[in-house]
């Protein structure tokens, strides 16, 4: 069997999920395509208004934060590890509801703190504070969740 274009690639990848410019470019790399082949692909995609960083970045951190309760500090690194630019990546954020983010938020903090009831109070305290700074939520948001967790 004949080994697939650059562009039947590309296509079957984002039948998956979106991904970005840079993300579909390692991806057909690594799979040995030549550089042409790739930039004609991308070139193609790019045409049809199929690969859009913007679209890309703005679904993802809609998702990180509502499905995968996630804060903007997270979302910029993991945004910037697939090749999103850092101007758009900060537009996309400044974007984002913070009301969301709070929420997000909010909602990992309860359903830790069921888990951890049984555990003293400082304790608790503290896996909750670890917990929300991994996740990428900012000082201010910790605070709130802090204040309501008391």
């Amino acid at each position: 069997m004949a080994k697939p274009s650059a562009l039947e690639r590309a296509l079957r990848l984002l039948n998956y999920r979106l991904r970005g410019k840079q993300e579909l470019i390692k991806a057909l790399e690594e799979r040995g395509y030549a550089q042409a082949d790739i930039d004609d692909a991308i070139g193609q995609l790019e045409v049809l208004g199929l690969v859009d960083d913007a679209r890309f970045a703005k679904s993802l951190a809609e998702t990180r934060v509502l499905v995968s309760r996630r804060g903007r500090h997270a979302i910029f690194f993991e945004l910037l590890k697939k090749g999103i630019d850092k101007e758009l990546i900060e537009t996309v954020l400044s974007n984002l509801e913070e009301e969301s983010e709070l929420e997000a938020a909010r909602s990992l903090a309860e359903s830790r703190l069921k888990r951890w009831q049984d555990l003293e109070p400082l304790r608790r305290k503290h896996r909750l504070l670890s917990l929300l700074q991994r996740r990428g939520f900012s000082g201010k948001i910790i605070r709130e969740i802090m204040e309501l967790s008391k």
